[in-house]
Order: structure tokens, then sequence, then C-alpha cells
């Protein structure tokens, strides 16, 4: 090849390695590896190493034949520069001079200390601090929770010191070390305490008023016994319609429902019609969290009327009314409630011995707002005796109701 060319080969490897920005390094222990970007025309490459306050004399100089260099330096910040060598031991011009800090060891960790336990959160977030390198270096950091496949947080930074916010309860750790491939540092464990976190505040308290009605639809199985009348057992079909007010304010709402008789499927006694039953109820309830968990209690209180109506007033019990109070729990998909209802007997005052006790179940089988699927299995017992009769109805219904809520 002749001078001509040769020179402007040379003139092009220079010109790639300027390009290419040859500052970068990774860092490696009592060294650094430097780096710079390949030339397909270059066979080996000059590199020198110098202090930035001597730039006159070069501390180390290589000839090699990769695009790599690991030399052996005390920590401190150096520049370096690179040349390429052609075939016929010509040579390039030099790339500008890149920086690079040099760490042998990784950053001590400082705060917080091994074994940290934080029962309660400082305002802002933890604060955590290590050991400064030598000047321009950056650190990594990365902070994990035990049994997570990811780090919880991770950031690169100039600084010695980050904050970071705890979102749950649990062990953690974290490491720091200087950018590129340098050695993370020991591990330090810390423990973070449920009760660092505040209780949540309830969402209800600023929710806006809504409704919620629930048609639904039931299999009912009854038994009923009067003196005087054979036991009549009947399965009907039930409609119902539950609706929910919720106040805005807190955990309060107004709930009310209606229910009654669609059709007669099967009855025991074929000399007697069938009987249609039918409910209406209104109630105030209180409802709260418990503690952290998706787990619920509520309370509520109002009145209900029961009744049945039978052509030609074949039964001689027709309704039965009285107040009533409900206790409800649950938690995730699944509900249970009962009900107590002492009975009112012409104008006697409400009597224990006369009551309705009902229990019932719920499963949340799906979720597509605004609608709600459930399977409700209710089972009621009442009786009322009285001087010259008594009466007892006993049922238990299974069915799938609907909620639709609206502002």
């Amino acid at each position: 090849m002749s001078g001509g060319l040769s020179k402007i080969a040379a003139a092009v490897l220079g010109l790639c390695l300027a390009l290419a920005s040859t500052a970068f390094a990774s860092e490696a222990l009592r060294g650094v590896t430097l780096g710079w970007a390949p030339v397909k025309s270059a066979v080996r490459y000059e590199v020198e190493l110098y202090r930035p306050a001597a730039l006159d004399t070069p501390l180390e100089r290589r000839i090699v034949e990769d695009t790599s260099v690991f030399l052996k330096v005390s920590p401190g910040v150096y520049s370096y520069r690179v040349r390429g060598i052609h075939a016929m031991e010509e040579f390039g011009p030099w790339s500008e001079l890149a920086e690079v800090a040099v760490n042998t060891f990784p950053p001590k960790a400082l705060a917080p200390e091994d074994g940290a336990i934080f029962s309660k959160l400082p305002e802002g977030g933890l604060e955590f601090r290590w050991s400064a390198g030598v000047k321009s270096s950056r650190y990594r950091i990365e902070i994990r929770k035990d049994g997570a496949p990811e780090p919880v947080f991770r950031d690169l930074l100039s600084e010695t010191q980050v904050g970071w916010i705890a979102t749950e309860p649990g062990d953690y750790s974290w490491q720091v070390s200087f950018e590129g491939d340098s050695e993370w540092g020991k591990a330090r464990r810390f423990r973070v305490l449920a009760q660092a976190f505040p209780p949540p505040e309830s969402t209800q308290a600023s929710t806006a008023p809504s409704w919620t009605l629930v048609p639904g639809l039931l299999i009912s199985h009854s038994l009923y016994a009067e003196t005087g009348i054979p036991e009549h057992r009947q399965v009907s079909v039930l409609l119902k319609l539950d609706a929910r007010r919720n106040l805005g304010s807190g955990d309060w709402d107004l709930e009310g429902g209606v229910r009654g008789t669609a059709l007669s499927l099967h009855r025991s006694l074929s000399s007697l019609p069938s009987a249609r039953f039918f409910g209406i109820d209104g109630r105030a309830g209180w409802r709260s969290s418990l503690g952290t968990t998706d787990s619920w209690l509520k309370i509520s209180a109002g009145l209900f009327l029961w009744g049945m109506q039978v052509q030609g007033d074949a039964y001689g019990l027709k309704y039965v009314g009285g107040p009533l109070l409900q206790l409800g729990g649950g938690r995730g998909a699944i509900g249970a409630y009962l009900r107590l209802a002492p009975l009112l007997s012409g104008n006697d005052a409400p009597s224990l011995s006369s009551t309705e006790l009902t229990t019932g179940l719920s499963l949340e089988l799906g979720k597509l707002r605004p609608v709600h699927l459930t399977l409700d299995l209710t089972r009621s017992r009442f009786s009322r005796p009285a001087s010259e009769k008594s009466f007892f109805l006993r049922s238990a219904s299974l069915g799938f109701s609907l909620g639709f809520q609206f502002p």
C-alpha cells in the first residue's frame, strides 16, 4: 500500500476512535479495564494513561491487539487516549482524552446499619448513606425485599445518599457499588415492622352517595305447621329486590327489600291450596373494616313484615312483623349474616319466645363493574306459640342475585 493510502487509513482510524467516545471503562478489583470501539483497518492499538494534573508524561503506555486493556493502578482519577496502528506500522492520530474514576474497593454502607429495625418510619422515608469514592465517582444502589424476584428500588447517582419510601412491612437488604462492573459491597439487612405504617383511612368517608339495586331469584323449600292442620311442604320460586343507599358520610347506609312467591313448583298436600309468601323489611346499618385486611363487620337494625296468602284463608297465620337486629361480616368474596327478629302478636310486646331467626351466606362468583354476581343461601325459622294455636315455619333458599350500582 502506498504511503498516501496509509496516511488516509490512519486518519480515518483516528477519526473513528475520536467519534466512538472511548470513555467507557469497567472498574475491577485493584485496577481498571479500559475499552474502546474497534476499527477494521487497525491491527493493534496504542494506549496511554495519564494523571489529569500531569499530561506531559504518561503513567502507562501499552500496545495491544485487543480493544481493551487491564491496568493495575491505585485509586484516583485518570485520563487516557488511544490511537490505531495500521498493518504497515503507521500510526493514526490520537483520540481525545477520556476521564475515568478508579475505585479499587466497593463503597462502605453507613446507614441504615446492619440489622436495623424500624417500628416508625421517619418523615420523607428512609435515608441510605455510604462512603465516598474518588472524585467523579458514580454509585449504584439496590434495595431488595426478601422473596421478591426483582429489586424494589435501584438507582444510579453521583451523591453518596438517597431517600426511599417503604410501602409495606417486611425484611429487606441493600447494597452499593460503583458504576460499571465493580463488585457490590456487603449487603446490609433491615426490617420494617407493620406498626410503622398508619392504619388506612376509610375510603367510605369521602364516597359520594350511591344506590345499589340487587334483584335475585331463589328456589325455596318451606315447611309450615299449624295446630289442627297437617304439615304442609312446598317448593316455590321466589323473586326478590333489595336496595341499599350509601349515605356518603362514613360507613352508614340504609337498606331495604321486598320478596314474594312467583311460582309454586310442588306441594305435599293436594287438598290444601299453595301458599304465596311475601316479605318486606327496612333497616339502617353501620359497617367497619377490620384491620388492614379486606375483612369487615356490620350491624343493622330495623323493622320487618312477613306474611302469606292462601285462597280461602285455609291457614290461620296471615302475617307477622316486628323489629329486627342483623349482624353481618365477611372477608373478600365471602359474606354471612345472622338476623334475629322478635315477633309482635296483636298488642303484645315483642318476645323472644316468638321469633324469626335467619342465617344467610353469600359468595361472590364474579365481578363486572358495576354488576356483582352472588350465590345466596338462606335458612329461616320462626315460631309463634299462642294460647289456642301455634304456628311454625321453616324454610331454606338457594339462589342467584345481581348487584347494580348507580350514582
